[in-house]
């Protein structure tokens, strides 16, 4: 957010040249401070307060917010929502039936990898250690969509 009432202005170096005006950036997170029905994407620093100011936008509070944990970072956000995305489309293998691959019409049968063989793993509480599900930002989206979520604020850590 721009706070034009506190802009800056310097005087030129040189005669004809133009002055440079320098803006100071505030933030302003107050309630409905960002126009509402759209998504948004904050992308910051994990413990940087996007939670914690998202959350404060929400009727239902942090309960309301969705974090879409782009580069494993959520491990740090106690009480949030997290789906962890590792990539833009699901990654897909080739169908193989006791060891041979499965050819269909002349063409080699592929199939979606489930989001728990993905080669994640759990990496602290008490399931560390286990396959952890990720998934693709498509099929959090196609999801979302088809189950008719409403969502208006979403995070990467």
């Amino acid at each position: 957010m721009r706070d034009t009432d506190s802009v800056i202005q310097l005087r030129p170096i040189l005669k004809g040249e133009f002055m440079l005006k320098i803006q100071k950036v505030t933030t302003d997170w107050k309630k409905n401070a960002l126009p509402s029905g759209l998504t948004w994407y904050f992308i910051g620093q994990p413990k940087s307060g996007k939670t914690t100011n998202a959350s404060a936008w929400s009727e239902k509070g942090q309960d309301g917010v969705l974090l879409l944990d782009t580069d494993l970072g959520a491990d740090f956000v106690g009480g949030a929502n997290v789906i962890t995305v590792t990539e833009l489309n699901p990654p897909t293998r080739e169908v193989t039936e006791d060891g041979i691959r499965v050819v269909k019409n002349g063409k080699t049968v592929m199939e979606t990898v489930p989001p728990e063989e993905r080669g994640y793993f759990q990496r602290s509480g008490k399931d560390k250690g286990k396959p952890m599900p990720v998934y693709s930002l498509a099929e959090v989206v196609a999801n979302l969509e088809k189950s008719g979520t409403n969502i208006h604020m979403i995070q990467s850590l």
